[in-house]
């Protein structure tokens, strides 16, 4: 049986993670401002954001139960990006979404359609370069997984390289910067073996390995573009 998004598709706030990186981003602009998740999945990016006071949040979510808490949790909630006639948000996230999907550059250039002029979308890949992939890889193994980079849902895989590309083919948006996350070992480690300062501190070399070297060590790729004007791709 499958398992649903909101058991899949965990919260991670920790130190280097995709959603700490996210929501130090959305740290950035008013408390105001119209945020759109697309994919909430357990919906932890909304309750955060919401401890915070942000006080317009909008959600898509395909998977049924996860909606369900989506609609709880955010100020409104769609099963379709479509049913959506807003094309004005402050800032819209797109994280470990688009490698689900057929046409990822297409989702890119849906999702900046609805976004203002000078609005951020923040957008996170896993990196198919990461060393857990390399490694196995070099021994003909490529086996695939419920969830992590090798998830079985999987349709595109991203370098570095191929994700630039394909955010510098947005005609309407400019990247700002892509940043790098380290691997969410919390969800597997006893908490005793990663609640503590030494942990803390390797995990601050992580991520400056992981920025300094992103194709060998970048769990995620994570990126932060701009809307500046109605081009298409």
């Amino acid at each position: 049986m499958a398992k649903s998004a909101l058991d899949k598709y965990l919260f991670k706030p920790f130190f280097g993670s995709s959603h700490t990186w996210a929501l130090g981003e959305l740290r950035k602009i008013p408390k105001d401002a119209f945020i759109l998740d697309i994919g909430a999945g357990s919906c932890g990016i909304g309750e955060a954001l919401k401890k915070e006071g942000y006080a317009n949040l909008w959600a898509v979510e395909v998977d049924k139960e996860a909606l369900k808490r989506a609609q709880e949790v955010y100020d409104y909630a769609f099963e379709k990006i479509e049913d959506i006639e807003k094309s004005d948000f402050d800032a819209i996230l797109l994280l470990d979404v688009i490698e689900h999907l057929q046409d990822p550059s297409g989702c890119l250039a849906k999702a900046l359609s609805m976004l203002k002029i000078g609005g951020v979308m923040l957008v996170v890949v896993p990196n198919i370069a990461h060393w857990s992939v390399r490694f196995p890889l070099l021994f003909g193994f490529f086996n695939y997984s419920e969830r992590s980079i090798l998830d079985s849902t999987h349709l595109h895989f991203f370098t570095r390289a191929r994700f630039k590309k394909m955010l510098l083919s947005q005609k309407s948006a400019q990247l700002i910067k892509i940043e790098s996350t380290i691997e969410p070992f919390e969800l597997v480690f006893p908490r005793w073996l990663w609640n503590n300062p030494i942990y803390a501190l390797l995990s601050r070399l992580r991520l400056f390995g992981a920025n300094l070297l992103p194709g060998l060590f970048a769990y995620q790729h994570a990126a932060v573009i701009k809307k500046i004007g109605t081009g298409s791709v």
